[in-house]
């Protein structure tokens, strides 16, 4: 099995006609009826499966698929985002609770953040 947030949610399956024929090695997951993983799922095609019930002894009873690098990236910088403006309000509202290296270690932070962001946005721009 694959890391959770690199994929979409998991999809009940009862058998029938591949549902994702496009998807090749690594672009999706599957769970079985006994419950273990296969490790050969990042070495085939989705397609070279049996997907109906009953053709076989460990049926298929989920499938997920990868969500593309595109949106992984757009969830990331969001994140990034959300991060810049907690740490910048932060920073604004204890001025003086901190210690020096607490504080320094934290606008680091976020100033790299907003490097990224600021290099980020510039891209998407042009």
């Amino acid at each position: 099995m694959s890391d959770d947030k690199d994929f979409g949610p998991w999809i009940d399956w009862a058998g029938g006609p591949c549902p994702i024929p496009d998807a090749k090695a690594g672009e999706y997951d599957l769970k079985f009826v006994d419950g273990n993983p296969s490790s050969v799922v990042n070495k085939i095609a989705a397609s070279m499966w049996n997907w109906r019930e009953g053709d076989v002894n460990i049926p298929i009873i989920a499938y997920r698929v990868r969500i593309p690098a595109d949106d992984l990236l757009r969830q990331a910088i969001e994140a990034l985002r959300d991060l810049e403006f907690q740490l910048d309000g932060t920073l604004h509202c204890i001025k003086w609770e901190w210690d020096g290296d607490q504080r320094e270690i934290a606008e680091m932070v976020r100033d790299k953040a907003r490097a990224v962001l600021t290099a980020y946005d510039k891209r998407e721009q042009s």
